[in-house]
């Protein structure tokens, strides 16, 4: 099997990606990866793009799925800066500007977020950015935003109809957060010797079973939080809870005893004495939340067709 480096070696090759080693930078000349009506898109651009996603993916993945996250990420790069190279053709087209005032009120805002200008200026030397480019960048971001304006939000119009009928759809979505009175025992994983720890639980869970009282068994066994008041954690919502408890707690009945529960550092037993399902807010309650749930999807669906479009007119050369 290929070592890692020689796969990533190989990814480079062949899908012109620039991973940020430092024993290949100086072996890898800039290249066209894509043209677009004309204008080139380069490994540099990628390359600023993707060397901090694989830097944050080479400390979660490895080997053959790093390699894949990465040539999606690549792939997921390189359509987006081809959809902004037409946006910002049409813009040329169209004969628009990017508001200067608008640039500079960007800047002093990005500005503002570094201690001193000076900051601000080491900050792009350092990610190898000219600050002439940067304005450039800006000014393009102005522009794209100002297009798509024009093009898409500016002409999406939300009917009151459409309102009720989302709403009617999906009233699920604004309700409120199911909620359970939960009590929880848990052990911890002895690394010396798992089986105990496993074992230990299973016979707590046996004497809850055969009638004991939860609380005064987890008063006297339990090493999780609140084991003092008798494994009370209150209310807890759904999604306050790592997967594997949140399955098991709001799968409970009231009254209802979970079967042992394993986490990366412990095994767990639940107990839900109450539950507050959520009740679905009214039309009124959430009109604007509607409102604006539809704009997003239409103006989605007409983005989608309007830079279709854009591509169906346009000349572009991928080189693979």
């Amino acid at each position: 099997m290929k070592s890692l480096k020689s796969k990533i070696v190989s990814l480079i090759l062949i899908f012109s990606v620039v991973l940020p080693f430092q024993s290949l930078k100086a072996e890898v000349v800039d290249q066209i990866v894509a043209e677009v009506n004309g204008s080139i898109i380069t490994y540099s651009e990628l390359k600023k793009i993707l060397d901090p996603i694989y830097a944050q993916y080479s400390k979660v993945y490895g080997g053959d799925e790093l390699i894949a996250r990465v040539r999606e990420a690549r792939n997921e790069a390189l359509n987006q800066i081809i959809e902004n190279k037409l946006i910002l053709q049409a813009a040329n087209e169209q004969g628009l500007e990017a508001n200067e005032s608008a640039v500079d009120d960007r800047l002093k805002e990005i500005k503002s977020r570094f201690p001193d200008e000076e900051t601000f200026l080491e900050t792009l030397k350092r990610d190898g950015t000219r600050y002439d480019d940067f304005v450039d960048q800006v000014r393009d971001q102005l522009l794209i935003k100002a297009l798509i304006g024009r093009q898409v939000t500016s002409r999406v119009i939300v009917s009151p109809k459409e309102v009720e009928a989302y709403y009617e759809k999906n009233k699920e979505k604004f309700g409120g957060q199911e909620e359970v009175h939960l009590y929880h025992i848990m052990v911890k994983k002895d690394p010396d010797n798992m089986f105990l720890s496993k074992e230990t639980t299973q016979q707590i869970l046996n004497k809850i079973n055969s009638g004991d009282d939860f609380q005064q068994l987890a008063t006297s066994y339990s090493e999780g939080p609140n084991a003092n008041k008798g494994g009370d954690l209150g209310w807890v919502k759904k999604g306050k809870l790592i997967e594997a408890l949140s399955e098991a707690a709001f799968s409970l009945p009231e009254g209802g005893v979970s079967e042992l529960v394993e986490s990366q550092g412990a095994f767990h037993i639940l107990k839900v004495t109450e539950r507050k399902n959520p009740e679905v807010k009214s039309l009124p309650e959430v009109e604007g939340l509607v409102e604006n749930a539809v704009f997003r999807e239409k103006a989605n669906d007409m983005s989608r067709k309007w830079m279709a479009s854009l591509r169906e007119k346009a000349y572009i050369n991928i080189f693979e």
